[in-house]
């Protein structure tokens, strides 16, 4: 039998009081308490071929589960007869007063559960089924849907092997990433620059920083750092630069030229949501990809040319 980890999960980026220094996301002590959720007036337990989680899987998917329900029913049936384990009546003369009575404690640290106690089983089988079908669910399947996923995750269920593989492969893709970015950054400067141009907010200076600072700004985009800090929505940002790195330069001059134009009034938003061309009132799209395939039309060339030499008036692109 095994050990079973349920685990605060910490996103530092949004902890203002300084507990992900020591591994929590609430004060030491602290016991956060949940009886058994309940849905369409069943407990939501893992343990009803009934549930309604099971018309959202594939054929082949609720065939096999609910053969696991009714192996894990039979099995129970006989262990645990008093429980009366897999009914999950929620409401009237049939409620399972044991599930209406359970209560499952996390801890602010790690909360363990042994899978030789029945009644650990029990609860894990609970929360897993919580995590996976309930959105409503602070708790994370496992550590990769809580670190990918935007809901605001509490907890997760910890496998140490799954979460290693998890850890190395994220970190093998950052320093591949790394490793790129320090070749385009000894190799072609001219690249270097519209990849911070075209992934870090649009700001006069790049042109006239050194490249060492330019280096740091890319390594730290790469690490999902901003100002110094974690950034909130930064997890993800060596793929993005990864993304970017293959984009020919070419169509990142003319994204940036885009980009520009709007930061410096060039290209503006009219009362319908537009984007025009200040100087003419020419429309080019609703949106930034709109706006990129109009001036990238052979047949508006002179626009766009007349549009880079407004921005470059104030801003070389590189």
């Amino acid at each position: 039998m095994a050990t079973i980890i349920i685990k605060p999960f910490i996103r530092k980026e949004s902890d203002s009081i300084g507990l992900s220094e020591i591994g929590l996301n609430a004060f030491p002590g602290t016991v956060s308490s949940f009886p058994v959720p309940i849905k369409n007036k069943k407990f939501l337990t893992g343990l009803d071929e009934n549930a309604f989680y099971l018309a959202k899987l594939s054929e082949k998917e609720r065939e096999k589960e609910i053969t696991r329900i009714r192996k894990t029913c039979e099995e129970y049936s006989q262990k645990y007869k008093e429980f009366n384990l897999c009914n999950c009546s929620a409401e009237g003369p049939e409620k399972n007063e044991f599930y209406d009575k359970l209560s499952i404690d996390l801890f602010a640290s790690n909360t363990y559960f042994d899978t030789s106690n029945p009644i650990d089983m029990i609860k894990l089988s609970i929360l897993k089924h919580y995590a996976m079908y309930d959105p409503r669910s602070i708790i994370a399947i496992n550590l990769k849907e809580a670190t990918n996923s935007n809901k605001d995750y509490k907890y997760y269920i910890a496998n140490e092997e799954l979460d290693i593989e998890e850890t190395v492969s994220k970190k093998r893709e950052i320093n591949k990433a790394i490793s790129t970015w320090d070749t385009i950054a000894s190799k072609d400067k001219t690249k270097m620059l519209l990849i911070i141009k075209y992934l870090l907010p649009a700001n006069k200076s790049y042109n006239v920083e050194s490249d060492n600072r330019l280096y740091k700004r890319g390594d730290d985009f790469i690490n999902g750092i901003a100002d110094g800090v974690k950034a909130k929505d930064g997890d993800d940002n060596y793929n993005k630069f990864m993304t970017v790195v293959k984009i020919p330069n070419e169509e990142l001059v003319s994204k940036i030229v885009i980009k520009y134009a709007i930061y410096l009034n060039v290209i503006r938003q009219n009362r319908d949501k537009e984007y025009v061309y200040l100087k003419t009132g020419q429309t080019l799209g609703r949106n930034g990809e709109e706006v990129y395939g109009f001036l990238s039309n052979p047949k508006n060339i002179e626009i766009y040319g007349d549009i880079k030499s407004d921005v470059e008036k104030e801003i070389k692109i590189y």
